[in-house]
């Protein structure tokens, strides 16, 4: 397992940061809409508190490469003092 920051939210309505995980696998989400079935790709995680929860690709961030500086990190969770 991989930690992870995770984060709610999209470009249009800004983000908000949820916090550590644990990236387990990634898996597949199906939506239905009146022209059909939908398929995406998401995140599996799970929080420290034993919380499991899927995420976007987008929307979780890495954090065990050396290069994850806290800025990377600010910007990734929509902190208007970052970038």
């Amino acid at each position: 397992m991989r930690p992870v920051m995770t984060r709610i939210g999209n470009p249009h309505t800004g983000f908000k940061g949820t916090g550590e995980a644990l990236f387990h696998h990634w898996g597949v989400e199906t939506v239905e809409a009146e022209t059909g079935f939908g398929n995406f790709k998401v995140a599996v995680v799970e929080f420290p508190d034993g919380r499991v929860d899927t995420f976007l690709p987008s929307n979780i961030l890495f954090i065990d490469g050396e290069d994850q500086a806290q800025a990377v990190i600010d910007a990734f969770n929509g902190d208007p003092k970052a970038a």
